[in-house]
């Protein structure tokens, strides 16, 4: 006994609908009765031949007009016309008063003419076959035959009981129907007769028989059980439901061509297996606690020891949705554009790779054919089942015998790389930075490698750092040292060039040769190095300096994606087959023998061969690819690990869930704010059970909750705009859709008002302008569709194009040019979409497809389609469409549409910017750690574009969804794209990091040259961005300043004008942002500055502080520090950039005036030696020499050491004082020896000046 709530699955597996041509067969556009159609010679090839080709032209008509042409007289023509074969040229319309001749070729023309019009028919029926196709995934055009009646209570059936398949192709515009397919039963037929109490079996063996002999043998079967009409082959009677009133079996004789699905048995005896067994709840289980799922995907997805083969790349939401759907029964909820064959197929890779099998199925043809492509090699251990009832037996086979011949020639071993999400490095950088810039010493820090890595080339990180803390505490010069005079600029600092005779003196120049060393192209200030290296020290302390080192020594992280080669697992799994196929038992070896074979010799059709080797391919072939309705009797519960429904929103519950039973984990793909399921064949039961109640088997996972992942990112659409009505209206703006960077066109959405009428079920005004706008854009875009928002308007666009339009048709052909309407388009994109909406204001839109329950899913997939741009073509206008209390939420959805289409361009961008601006990262920053960082960066690119009027800066650089940091744009288009990683990730540290990188990775997908700044990789970066503004673009061609979407949107967001840079203070303000050091290190030099260039300056003239390591007022002295002649004291404009500040100093009038000649710097030197009291006159030469010789009798003077020391700074005083002289840049170290003997001259000097 079937429970009363499983009962409407069941009788919609049934499916016995008056509507259902499988079940009730009428006869019109779509259904033609051969009979009457075909000249009695091509009708018996048909009945005659298991294969046949014959002309679809109208046999009668080629009749009538062959008898015109051997007629002589009005008497016969009269005859040929008035016969019942002849509906198409009344007699009375004979002029038999006029020639006859002239008479007789206009009938002939005439009756030609319709002929040649016949063939627009066959076309348009030829189109919508394989619309089916690909909408159903069944070859649905059939040749039936030997029709029955029956009356079963209030149901009844008129239709063939049996079907051959058939195919209209064209040879030279002339349409022809052929067929070399088996002969099929109706399934449906049959399962209604043998529940209606008629037990009638019948075997396959005739699946091979000619129409005419099946019909022979089945009156030698049934000669005492059913009557079979005298003439089956004879004209098809039209009857209606009322017309049957028999209640046991009857044929009736009929030939009928159409559109028929015959199929349907096994889906509904596999769900009665379930009833019974009472096992329908348990196919979906579902946890209570949510957080189990959500723990799974955590617990895996970081985890280096589990990687992931993505044959394709991948986000970073595609990878929790694969990791999910390998741990547990998951629904990836994919809306328009974001990826979900692509996660499929890295889904099925990893599948395969982990050694599992897969039932993988669709409604929709197209969505398995993208599967099939993408997979690429790895399709051979696909076995595609789809709807092999139909399929050719050559198409069958050759990739069977492809795989089985890569099998037996299998001889390279291949080893395969696993990538997980995060890598090994990856990890530990994480780890390693996070919230760095939280530290109270990540600044200072990072501020003095910032300056160390602009100045000096080839940075030591750790030897560098080592050599600067060496340096003594003595003053450096504030501007840039020049190669081989560093000695003289610190002994000059530190006021100590004149005095080789102090111990400090030489010190210096044993520093300084080692600083000319090691920075010998050293640009920066030194004293800013190290002042800042000591600042830096000073706060981060030595662990932590040791441990900031570190990060700078790795911080380089590659942000992109690695594929694995699929290829490489091809040969992988191949080798797994090989070896599994080695190891088979003989019973096994001898089944592989027979089914090779067989796929060699195709000896079976597709649909025997499965059910006969069912178990040799489960034992090869971990891959099934079929359809809902592909007979998979051949599998049991749960023999599958997994099963992937692609378009699961467009699959019925009834037809879904019994692929789901064969499998342990269930896998459901779609998107419920799409297309629901559709019935091109009938209606549907409902009752108010939730079978009765729910359509899509999508919808059926959800309200039992099973785990979802959305896919979050649209690769579709190449402008944002084009998603912004979905985005904000279907999506709760939580995609992110940006622009390409290279978008150029400014009206990705061009809304065409018509004043069109809604007549006869079709808009002409519109129909003629969507084909005006074809034929304007037929070759400027790789691929059309031409959407209609109704599928009597679709047909008569299709009708249109065939009769008038000739490059269109073709274009048809060849696939560039789609016709669709809004209720078969999902699954299709196109880089234009043309729509015509059709309706004007006096259509009843509570009846049309858009207005009814499950309208607006189709209007989503229907504006969703288009990748460069959609054209809308409209009558109705928003204020036309009455909203009623009664009005479903689709009408009011579809009302709100169409004031969107009704914004101006202006107005649009506002609600684009209004949109996207509610997609919000989760993730905050902290402002006031990062702040500093993110303005030094924008401060350093502004500088480098400074009078460069091609480049402009912008911050927060709108482009859709989110906002990327700074942009630098060239000629009005994204150049160069700055995204700040600041490396605060928080708690979520590992998940906030491939958030981040997967924003990289979608900018770069998307065309945008994106760079990742961080604290750490910016020592690096700083030097290169001046290379990316080498050269400045002049160009006259206006083309290349032709602007992009998003810089229109953001030209008003400037973050610095190139005015604002050019004012006075531009420079102070964009410094008022650099770093607290910055400030403490102007005033430094104020001070320093302040100092030395105070008039009244003296001199300490107190020798016993010279050799003083605090080197402070050294000397003392009344007399005023001379000048050159022409000199006059500058006063420094302080401002707030070190170098220009470097480079004031620099230009001041020094303390010691340098020497311009041996004269000026005898007396410079005179006058110095004057203001500690010594005359170095000839005259007092002596004094000096005798005073010196009194000390040199002082037996505690080393005489020799002193003696020299004193000849040496005797001809350094009174000669022209160079520093070659003097030699303090000899590359022969000073020795500790002659250090001492200074030393205890300078204490004899003393002891000299004292007395």
């Amino acid at each position: 006994m079937i429970n009363n709530k499983y009962q409407v699955i069941l009788d919609n597996l049934l499916d016995i609908s008056p509507n259902d041509s499988s079940i009730f067969t009428r006869v019109n556009d779509n259904f033609i009765d051969l009979y009457t159609l075909l000249r009695f010679d091509d009708f018996k090839k048909i009945v005659y031949n298991e294969k046949f080709e014959v002309s679809l032209l109208d046999g009668n008509l080629i009749n009538i007009i062959e008898n015109l042409k051997n007629c002589f007289n009005f008497s016969r023509l009269r005859e040929i016309l008035d016969t019942e074969t002849n509906p198409y040229y009344k007699v009375s319309r004979i002029n038999f008063n006029g020639d006859f001749q002239t008479e007789k070729q206009k009938i002939i023309n005439f009756l030609e003419h319709i002929q040649q019009k016949s063939v627009l028919r066959w076309k348009i029926l030829d189109n919508k076959v394989t619309n089916i196709l690909d909408e159903t995934n069944t070859w649905p055009l059939h040749i039936g035959f030997l029709f029955v009646s029956l009356r079963k209570e209030d149901k009844t059936i008129y239709a063939p009981l049996f079907f051959k398949e058939a195919e209209i192709r064209f040879k030279n515009a002339i349409p022809y129907l052929s067929s070399d397919g088996d002969v099929k039963l109706n399934e449906k037929v049959l399962f209604f007769l043998n529940n209606s109490g008629f037990n009638i079996h019948l075997n396959d063996n005739f699946k091979n028989f000619e129409i005419q002999k099946l019909i022979k043998q089945l009156k030698i079967d049934w000669e005492n059980l059913f009557t079979l009409p005298t003439q089956v082959f004879d004209k098809f009677h039209s009857l209606k439901p009322n017309d049957i009133n028999n209640e046991n079996i009857t044929f009736h004789p009929g030939t009928v061509l159409g559109i028929f699905q015959p199929w349907g048995g096994y889906s509904r005896n596999r769900m009665k297996e379930i009833i019974n067994n009472n096992e329908m709840e348990s196919i979906l289980e579902v946890e209570f606690n949510k957080n189990v799922y959500k723990n799974k995907i955590q617990e895996s997805i970081f985890r280096t020891d589990i990687g992931l083969f993505n044959v394709t790349k991948s986000n970073f939401s595609q990878d929790k949705a694969i990791i999910s759907s390998l741990n547990q029964n998951t629904v990836i909820w994919g809306p328009p554009g974001t990826g979900k064959s692509q996660t499929i197929v890295n889904l099925i890779t990893n599948i395969l790779i982990y050694g599992y099998t897969v039932i993988v199925a669709s409604q929709k043809k197209a969505a398995l054919d993208v599967i099939k492509e993408r997979l690429g090699s790895l399709s051979h251990f696909c076995l595609f089942l789809l709807s092999y009832k139909n399929v050719k037996k050559k198409s069958f086979y050759q990739p069977i015998r492809e795989y089985l011949d890569l099998l037996e020639n299998f001889d390279k071993i291949e080893q395969i790389k696993m990538t997980p999400v995060l890598k090994e490095n990856e990890l530990k950088y994480v780890r390693a930075v996070n919230n760095y810039l939280d530290t109270s010493y990540a600044k200072d820090f990072l501020n003095a490698y910032y300056y160390l890595f602009k100045h000096k080339a080839n940075v030591d990180i750790q030897k560098d750092a080592e050599f600067i803390f060496s340096l003594p505490d003595i003053s450096y010069p504030s501007s840039q040292l020049e190669p081989e005079k560093v000695a003289k600029a610190i002994l000059k600092e530190n006021n100590l060039r004149y005095l080789p005779f102090l111990k400090k003196y030489w010190t210096i120049c044993k520093i300084s040769k080692q600083i000319e060393k090691e920075y010998n192209h050293f640009n920066g200030s030194l004293y800013k190095l190290v002042s800042l290296f000591n600042q830096a020290k000073q706060t981060t302390g030595e662990s932590n300096f040791q441990y900031s080192q570190n990060m700078l020594q790795n911080h380089n992280v590659d942000l992109n994606q690695e594929i694995t080669d699929s290829e490489v697992i091809k040969q992988v799994i191949i080798e797994r087959m090989f070896e599994r196929i080695n190891k088979f038992t003989p019973q096994q070896k001898q089944m592989y023998s027979e089914f090779s074979q067989s796929v060699r010799i195709q000896n079976l059709e597709p649909y025997r061969f499965v059910k006969k080797y069912a178990e040799m391919i489960k034992l090869i072939y971990p891959v099934i690819i079929a359809t809902p309705d592909t007979d998979l009797s051949a599998w049991n519960k749960e023999e599958f690990d997994y099963a992937i429904l692609d378009e699961s929103s467009q699959i019925f519950i009834e037809k879904g869930l019994p692929i789901l039973y064969l499998a342990k984990t269930k896998i459901l793909a779609g998107d419920r704010e799409q297309m629901r399921p559709s019935n091109w064949f009938g209606t549907r039961n409902t009752d108010d059970t939730i079978f009765g109640k729910v359509e899509s088997l999508l919808d059926y996972a959800i309200s039992l909750g099973v785990y979802q992942i959305i896919l979050d990112k649209n690769y579709r659409a190449n402008h944002a705009s084009l998603m912004t009505f979905s985005s904000k209206y279907f999506y709760n703006s939580s995609l992110d859709v940006i622009d390409n960077a290279d978008a150029i066109e400014n009206q990705p959405i061009e809304v065409h008002q018509v004043d069109g009428v809604w007549e006869n079920n079709h808009n002409k005004a519109e129909a003629e302008k969507a084909i005006d706008v074809l034929l304007k854009n037929i070759d400027n875009y790789k691929k059309i569709i031409l959407l209609a928002f109704n599928a009597k308007q679709s047909d008569y666009l299709t009708n249109l194009i065939y009769s008038q339009h000739p490059g269109l048709e073709q274009a048809i052909y060849t696939k560039k040019l789609l016709i669709r309407n809004i209720e078969n388009i999902q699954g299709d994109e196109a880089d234009l979409v043309v729509a015509t909406v059709a309706y004007d204001k006096n259509t009843k839109l509570n009846f049309a497809y858009v207005s009814r329950s499950g309208g607006k899913n189709a209007l989503n997939v229907a504006i969703s389609r288009a990748k460069e741009k959609m054209i809308v073509i409209k009558t109705i206008k928003a204020s036309e469409v009455q909203i009623q209390p009664n009005s479903t939420e689709d009408l009011m959805l579809f009302k709100k549409w169409l004031s969107f289409l009704e914004l101006d361009d202006e107005q649009r961008r506002e609600l684009h910017k209004k949109v996207f601006i509610e997609k919000k990262n989760n993730h905050s920053e902290n402002q006031s750690n990062t702040t500093w960082f993110k303005e030094l960066v924008s401060s350093e690119l502004q500088e480098a574009i400074k009078h460069k009027p091609s480049y402009e800066l912008f911050k927060k650089y709108n482009i859709g969804s989110f906002d990327i940091d700074l942009v630098i744009t060239k000629n009005q288009k994204p150049y160069k794209c700055i995204l700040f990683d600041t490396l605060d990730y928080g708690t979520s540290d590992l998940e906030n990091y491939a958030i981040k990188r997967d924003k990289y990775r979608f900018l770069k997908a998307k065309k945008y040259d994106v760079i990742v700044v961080t604290p750490l990789n910016w020592i690096e970066l700083q030097n290169i961005i001046t290379l990316w503004f080498n050269s400045e673009t002049t160009t006259n061609n206006k083309d290349d300043y032709q602007p992009t979407n998003t810089y229109l949107i953001n030209k008003t967001n400037i973050f610095i004008s190139t005015t604002e840079l050019d004012a006075p203070d531009a420079y102070d303000k964009i410094s008022t942002a650099n770093s607290d050091f910055e400030s403490n290190y102007q005033e430094s030099i104020q001070e320093e500055f302040v100092k030395k260039t105070h008039s009244n300056m003296t001199f300490i003239s107190n020798l016993n502080k010279v050799y003083n390591e605090d080197l402070q007022s050294v000397m003392q002295t009344n007399t005023q520090i001379p000048q050159n002649e022409n000199s006059e004291p500058k006063v420094a404009v302080i401002g707030n950039d070190p170098e220009a500040v470097s480079e004031e100093l620099s230009n001041l009038t020094p303390i010691i005036v340098p020497k311009q000649d041996s004269s000026e710097i005898l007396e410079e030197e005179n006058n110095f030696w004057k203001a500690i009291n010594i005359d170095l006159s000839p005259q007092s030469q002596k004094m000096f020499d005798s005073n010196a010789a009194e000390v040199l009798d002082n037996p505690e003077i080393n005489p020799t050491t002193t003696k020299d020391t004193l000849d040496d700074l005797n001809g350094w005083i009174l000669s022209d004082a160079s520093d070659e002289e003097l030699d303090v840049n000899s590359e022969q170290p000073l020795d500790s020896e002659y250090l001492d003997s200074v030393d205890q001259f300078t204490k004899t000097l003393e002891t000299i000046l004292g007395k």
